[in-house]
């Protein structure tokens, strides 16, 4: 190799090495690289969402803690559905310790035993969800998803506007999202069963690839999720499952509702 040939291989090493610092540089940056589960208002028109409740948010146990750090941890939202008449102090004071832009408080009845008559208190749990939290509840879960007559034109008139729930039409005026996928498949008068991780990557496989249905709403109770060791994993496994997919984005309910009725009316 002549000296000509010499500089010649010099300079385009150097140039490589120059190449290769500044990919380096950009990758630590950030620049360029596309991340699936950073969201755009651009790309949310088109991703699918996950909705995720938790009912019969009461107190601050160790299970609702357990919750509440999986959510956070798997960069993920949830409502919990709250029953205001039987929150302690104590849980008063954590559940507004929460980031209420990854958390939604939903109003879950009044005390979670009516049932026919919960149109009559539906007022009362409201004024407590403010007194306690001094935010306006506008998303609600009828306990034992029971929809008595009257419930949706008293809710829409104390300013609820959405709910999850297999038992009500929206074209009542309450926009309602059904339910896709409960973790519990089952209760006995211990303890409830659940369906196993590979029930949900059918159910959340056959949504995210060929349902034309925008939402994909998860039901869980994180009380009786806590006194099962494998369920309790699967659900955090399942959060991870979904994260791996990319192209969605997790919402509270309040969110969803914002999302979807703003993309309708476009």
């Amino acid at each position: 190799m002549d000296q000509t040939e010499e500089k010649v291989v010099l300079k385009i090493k150097e140039r490589a090495y120059q190449i290769i610092i500044a990919l380096l540089v950009l990758a630590c940056l950030g620049v360029g690289m596309s991340d699936p589960h950073v969201v755009s208002e651009k790309n949310k028109m088109t991703q699918k969402i996950v909705l995720i409740r938790d009912d019969d948010v009461k107190d601050d146990t160790a299970a609702l803690e357990w919750m509440t750090n999986t959510i956070i941890a798997k960069d993920a939202k949830c409502t919990y559905a709250t029953i205001p008449h039987l929150l302690t102090q104590s849980s008063i004071t954590y559940l507004k310790s929460l980031d209420p832009a990854r958390f939604e408080l939903a109003t879950h009845g009044y005390d979670h035993t009516e049932t026919e008559n919960q149109v009559a208190v539906m007022a009362t749990a409201k004024d407590l969800m403010i007194a306690d939290f001094g935010r306006v509840p506008t998303s609600i879960a009828p306990p034992y998803e029971i929809v008595p007559p009257g419930f949706a034109d008293e809710a829409k008139k104390l300013g609820y506007h959405s709910q999850i729930n297999g038992n009500i039409d929206s074209s009542t005026g309450l926009y309602t999202f059904p339910f896709n996928f409960r973790w519990e498949s089952g209760w006995n008068q211990y303890n409830a069963s659940y369906h196993s991780l590979d029930d949900f990557k059918k159910s959340f496989d056959g949504w995210y690839n060929n349902s034309s249905q925008r939402v994909f709403t998860i039901n869980v109770h994180h009380a009786d999720l806590y006194e099962n060791a494998g369920a309790m994993k699967n659900f955090s496994s399942s959060l991870d499952y979904m994260n791996d997919k990319g192209g969605i984005f997790f919402t509270t309910e309040e969110e969803t509702y914002q999302e979807v009725t703003k993309v309708k009316n476009r």
